[in-house]
């Protein structure tokens, strides 16, 4: 049971690494945007080779994709199991199912404020519409009905940049 008990905490340090690397990757195009702005134009080349040096950000691996590890190591320690089991090598006993994870909830979706959508809008930028889902909603939370500014959608046949109001 240490052993996932260290794969738990070796994924979890690594995740660590990963935000942290992807805060400063955000801190560095804060400062590009800064630069650009202001006219800078050495400051911001330099800033660019340093997000370029970085490489592509690496996703964290969430509290869901960790359970679907421990089930397909559970899976596989059964199945191996049962064929030692068979053979009368060792007793049946999966440590993966002994191993209890911390719960994870899920991630709230965004609210699209004139903000978002401006940032989206924007070329070269593709920000997802929200954590886990596919719509955009007022920045009240609402559906468009009730007030809050209404922030538009999308329409699919008019190509990006488009937005019916």
């Amino acid at each position: 049971m240490s052993h996932i008990k260290g794969m738990v905490d070796a994924i979890g340090a690594q995740n660590e690494t990963r935000g942290a690397g992807q805060r400063h990757r955000a801190k560095l195009k804060t400062d590009l945007a800064a630069a650009v702005e202001q006219g800078d134009t050495d400051r911001a080349r330099v800033l660019r080779e340093r997000i370029k040096a970085m490489g592509e950000p690496l996703p964290i691996t969430g509290p869901a994709s960790i359970r679907r590890i421990r089930a397909t190591l559970s899976s596989a320690l059964s199945s191996a199991l049962a064929d030692a089991v068979e053979q009368l090598l060792i007793p049946p006993v999966n440590p993966a199912k002994l191993f209890r994870l911390k719960g994870g909830g899920r991630p709230k979706g965004l609210v699209w404020t004139s903000a978002r959508v401006a940032a989206w809008l924007r070329p070269g930028s593709s920000p997802s519409l929200s954590r886990h889902g596919d719509g955009v909603v007022d920045e009240d939370g609402g559906d468009g009905d009730g007030g809050g500014e209404s922030v538009g959608v999308e329409d699919p046949g008019a190509g990006r940049g488009a937005v019916e109001e």
